[in-house]
């Protein structure tokens, strides 16, 4: 997109206060941390990736699912509201 001419910009600000609904894809990180754990171990194993950078790895899968769902833990059950 810069290379077409936009202008990237940040907005320092909340444009809108999200908490995702229970049947959001969101709301699912259990789900995706599965996944991401089973499709890691394929992976490991068909490329016969070593067991210690396996284990890091899910590591920092469970670490970064980990910190998402106690970001979550606080919030309020609400739709998108304009802020």
């Amino acid at each position: 997109m810069a290379a077409r001419g936009w202008r990237i910009v940040t907005v320092p600000e909340p444009l809108c206060q999200y908490t995702p609904t229970s049947g959001s894809l969101t709301r699912q990180l259990s789900r995706f941390a599965q996944a991401e754990l089973a499709n890691l171990k394929k992976i490991a194993s068909e490329l016969h990736i070593p067991q210690g950078k396996v284990m890091k790895k899910q590591i920092r899968i469970l670490e970064e699912y980990g910190r998402q769902l106690l970001k979550r833990s606080g919030s309020q059950d609400c739709a998108c509201v304009p802020g």
